[in-house]
């Protein structure tokens, strides 16, 4: 008997992709704060603790009474990065109203989608072209309460990949969902704790949860949500106090090393031991594989200094987003910037990397989840800045725009990470200066406050903003974003033209 289905990669869904709600937002859509209708596809992300395998239990947390259900279709890619199969997907969320700034605490709580059991090739549904034709129902409690005809959809299927894969990868075994439709009153069916939820159409089998009001315990997930615990960083190695972690690839093949020397020590067995130089190799983000979708979450405004940059206040509460793995780029590598846009610009960061299972995680207790820590430069294309779900993943979502490295540095060997000294150059020049100690949000609030919702497992990534000073960048520009004894992380901007 084969396994039921689960992701293995990044789980994108999508927002107003449906007549009927695109509609009813229109005559807001030009009002504060969304100012203009989306151009881009409005999307977002289901992060692996929200996947719940057909026929287990949702679990809905302490004081909720209530959730959204939506029936949704989800295109599976292939090994050649187009549409390979399709899956049936009942997205679950807290009621909210937003889509402004959605906090993620509403969509990424743990359990909160369920994904049927089997991926239908797309070509046993008449292709691409041919799911138009499919209706979804959705019943709660064996009771119909929504009936989605894909016909209604504002970009079809085909649409909807080729607009996406315009400005991101859809990687083999990533998840496009083409958007759920609301009620007629813009609602959309609620499920509470004993209900029952079905999603069918033609030529897939049956999607089918049910909810239970969570019991609270200090025990590991509930069956059927992803899982795993291995350790985020390279292999132990003896004899080094102080362990700067790299992952390159040399010879043909990806290894794990350490700085030895001012060089890299290969730790794979067939060479271990052998050192090479730094411009021998090509830098990989320095993260081991995960064996799930890896969770990337990245807060906005948590530096009073940018948000007063930016002109806006200082949150009260995490600004968070969620970023796909397949934007996450290497030491030294190049970043496209886009032809005719105005104004893209670094972000040098603190990134989190969480070393063992986070859940409900108090705050004195925080750093003894972090496996260690690295630079990123989170790169914004402030051109393709909408007010829907801001920011939209075609801002922060790129390929190569979230360079990573060149270092992991054991948590261990970071006496304290809220008082480490940020600087970027561009082109050797010095246009950002801060330290981690004026964040709004310290590292240790940040796992709290991730951790309340949903289980962080190791290999998750928290990049913690940048303080002020960002500057365009242009074609050719070197970008080195440094962080006091983790690591300086050079990058170089190259055109769309010549990627």
């Amino acid at each position: 008997m084969s396994t039921p289905y689960l992701p293995n990669g990044t789980v994108y869904g999508s927002l107003l992709n449906f007549r009927r709600e695109h509609a009813l937002w229109a005559p807001r859509m030009n009002e504060v704060p969304h100012k203009a209708p989306p151009q881009a596809p409005v999307l977002y992300i289901k992060t692996a603790n929200t996947f719940t395998r057909c026929g287990h239990a949702i679990v809905l947390p302490t004081g909720v009474d209530e959730v959204e259900v939506s029936a949704s279709l989800g295109l599976v890619a292939g090994e050649d990065g187009e549409v390979a199969g399709c899956v049936l997907l009942v997205d679950v969320s807290i009621p909210h109203t937003s889509y402004y700034r959605p906090p993620v605490k509403y969509r990424n709580v743990d359990g909160f989608l369920g994904v049927g059991d089997v991926v239908r090739p797309v070509a046993e549904l008449g292709g691409v072209s041919g799911l138009s034709a499919l209706t979804l129902e959705l019943r709660v409690d064996g009771v119909m309460r929504q009936r989605v005809p894909l016909q209604e959809m504002l970009r079809n299927a085909a649409t909807l990949w080729a607009d996406v894969n315009a400005f991101q990868s859809m990687r083999p075994g990533d998840v496009l969902m083409v958007g759920t439709d609301c009620l007629d009153d813009g609602s959309r069916p609620r499920a509470r704790a004993g209900d029952s939820v079905e999603v069918t159409t033609v030529g897939l089998s049956p999607l089918t949860n049910h909810f239970v009001q969570e019991v609270t315990d200090t025990g590991p997930p509930p069956a059927g949500r992803a899982g795993g615990s291995e350790h985020a960083s390279a292999p132990s190695v003896g004899g080094n106090r102080f362990l700067k972690r790299a992952r390159v690839a040399w010879a043909g093949a990806v290894h794990d090393a350490i700085e030895v020397d001012g060089q890299l020590e290969l730790l794979t067995p067939a060479f271990k031991g052998r050192r090479v130089a730094f411009d021998e190799v090509v830098w990989l983000p320095p993260l081991a594989p995960v064996p799930r979708a890896r969770t990337v979450l990245a807060l906005g405004l948590n530096y009073a200094d940018h948000a007063k940059e930016l002109a806006f206040k200082a949150p009260e509460e995490p600004l968070a987003f969620v970023k796909g793995e397949a934007s996450l780029i290497g030491h030294r590598a190049f970043t496209v910037r886009p032809d005719n846009v105005q104004f893209m610009h670094y972000e040098c960061e603190l990134a989190v990397v969480i070393g063992r299972v986070a859940k409900r995680v108090k705050k004195a207790d925080a750093l003894s989840y972090v496996a260690g820590y690295t630079v990123a430069n989170d790169y914004a294309i402030r051109d393709y800045l909408e007010n829907w779900y801001r920011p939209n993943l075609k801002v922060k979502n790129r390929d190569t725009c979230t360079p990573i490295g060149p270092w992991l540095v054991d948590a261990a060997d970071v006496a304290d990470p809220m008082n480490l000294a940020l600087k970027t150059t561009v082109n050797g020049k010095v246009t950002q200066q801060g330290s981690t100690k004026d964040m709004i949000f310290d590292v240790p609030t940040l796992i709290e406050y991730f951790s309340s919702f949903m289980t962080l497992m190791p290999g998750d990534l928290i990049l913690t903003g940048t303080p002020d000073g960002v500057v365009v960048c242009q074609p050719g520009d070197v970008i080195v974003t440094e962080i006091e004894g983790i690591g300086a992380l050079t990058n170089t901007i190259t055109s769309e033209s010549h990627a």
